[in-house]
């Protein structure tokens, strides 16, 4: 489960990293003016910060995933051990 979660936190640091690197170079070789070059940065962060909370959204429901099914491991378990 720790490997999950170091995969997890690898892929969002390299996530965010990467978008933000896009992001930055996207905008400076862009000829705007500051007024639409502040509403282009507004507009990607808010579009980021959607994909984020979708992504710990789907994160949270595969740990409550395995949450669930550990507790129904260990209740075999206990179960299991209590008989013998």
């Amino acid at each position: 489960m720790i490997h999950n979660f170091n995969k997890v936190k690898s892929f969002l640091v390299g996530f965010f990293a990467g978008g933000t690197v896009a992001a930055i170079a996207t905008l400076l070789t862009a000829p705007k003016s500051g007024k639409e070059f502040r509403s282009d940065i507004k507009q990607k962060s808010e579009e980021y910060f959607e994909e984020a909370e979708k992504y710990l959204a789907e994160v949270k429901n595969k740990a409550d995933d395995l949450v669930y099914d550990s507790k129904k491991k260990y209740s075999m378990i206990i179960n299991e051990a209590k008989s013998k």
